[in-house]
């Protein structure tokens, strides 16, 4: 059984009972709303388990293409490095924050290539490091229309437009 208080909005999440897959969408009467396409499922609690949407990402290198899976969770990205890549969390909290900011950029990309309109990045509250460069990346990118804060200053909700 999943612990509620640890869910986010938008964490993948798949009902036992079902086998249905989906996001995390807040809680209501007690069950949990789990978004499966376009659809809210009312959802009992005991019958979910955490699932990591993986979605194939084309990158290019100095010779060919070829693909590697990112693990997004639909429009929204955590940025903790156990969540990321739990077999860093003893480096050096350089490489450390290197890898997040080239994760946060690829989910962006990814985000402005599939034309998505909103996306959110959880950077944590933590020192304020990877929330500064997280913003930095946000203001690079031209698609962003607009962010603010949002879960007590520990995420970016981002409005994506395009022309």
């Amino acid at each position: 059984m999943i612990k509620l208080e640890d869910l986010w909005i938008g964490d993948g999440i798949m009902s036992t009972k079902s086998g249905k897959k989906g996001t995390f969408e807040g809680i209501a009467k007690g069950k949990v709303r789990m978004k499966v396409g376009k659809k809210i499922f009312l959802v009992n609690p005991n019958y979910l388990v955490l699932h990591e949407v993986k979605i194939a990402k084309k990158i290019k290198d100095n010779t060919a293409e070829k693909y590697q899976e990112e693990a997004f969770s639909g429009d929204v990205i955590d940025l903790h490095i156990d969540n990321l890549n739990h077999a860093m969390s003893n480096a050096n909290p350089i490489h450390i924050l290197d890898y997040q900011i080239r994760k946060c950029n690829a989910f962006l990309d990814y985000m402005i290539k599939k034309r998505k309109l909103r996306a959110v990045i959880i950077h944590g509250i933590g020192t304020g490091q990877l929330k500064s460069e997280v913003i930095n990346l946000i203001k690079s990118k031209p698609e962003v229309q607009q962010f603010s804060e949002i879960n007590n200053g520990g995420a970016q909700e981002i409005s994506l437009i395009y022309l």
